[in-house]
C-alpha cells in the first residue's frame, strides 16, 4: 500500500512421495499489525494455493504454534486441518 510492504508469505514446492505429487509448504506467513484484518494475510494464501494448484500439489501444509489462537483460527478458516505432529529438536550452538 503506498509502496509499502504488508505482508509476506513465504513457501517452497517439493516432492512428496506419500502422494506420488509435488507439496506445497508454506513457511512463514507475516502481516503487519497495522494491515491485519484487512484480507492481506487471505490475499497471500489465496496466492499460494492458486499456485499450488497450477503446480498439481497434492496439498499445502504449513505449522502454528499451539499458543498462536488466532493463527490457527485463521488458517481453519481457510480450509486447513490438523492432520499431523510436528516434531522439533532445537539445536544450540555449542559454546566456544
Amino acid at each position: 500500500r503506498g509502496g509499502d510492504v504488508l505482508g509476506l508469505l513465504s513457501f517452497s514446492f517439493r516432492p512428496s512421495l506419500y502422494h506420488a505429487a509435488d507439496a506445497c509448504l508454506v513457511d512463514e506467513l507475516v502481516v503487519e499489525p497495522c494491515a491485519r484484518d484487512q484480507g492481506v494475510g487471505a490475499r497471500l494464501l489465496e496466492e499460494v494455493i492458486r499456485r499450488a494448484r497450477h503446480q498439481a500439489c497434492a496439498e499445502v501444509s504449513l505449522s502454528v504454534m499451539d499458543s498462536n489462537r488466532d493463527a490457527l483460527r485463521f488458517y481453519q478458516r481457510h480450509g486447513f486441518k490438523a492432520d499431523a505432529l510436528l516434531l522439533e529438536r532445537h539445536l544450540h550452538p555449542e559454546s566456544s
